[in-house]
């Protein structure tokens, strides 16, 4: 059954992922980063962020919540945050 928003996909975006391709989450999104460095990965707001910059801005709030926060490899860290830049920021800083 093909699913409803396929239709609305560009001719060159796969319908699935070869989810054996990817160790993991975090795998893919860095390879993604090597393979896409400059191509924007967000736009929210006519703001973009490249695959780089989510990729900095990340590894800097891991940064602050391991310096400042003290959260360690393991724990639990809730995130509340609106749909906008500083979700994927924050989800893969925490991942």
């Amino acid at each position: 059954m093909t699913k409803p928003w396929f239709k609305n996909y560009p001719d060159n975006v796969a319908h699935e992922v070869d989810t054996h391709y990817y160790d993991s989450m975090l795998d893919l999104f860095n390879q993604s980063v090597v393979k896409y460095k400059k191509t924007t990965a967000f736009s929210n707001f006519e703001r973009e962020l490249s695959f780089n910059d989510v990729d900095r801005l990340s590894k800097d709030f891991a940064a602050y919540l391991q310096t400042q926060l003290h959260i360690k490899k393991g724990e639990r860290v809730a995130l509340m945050c609106p749909n906008t830049l500083c979700f994927p920021i924050a989800m893969w800083g925490i991942i």
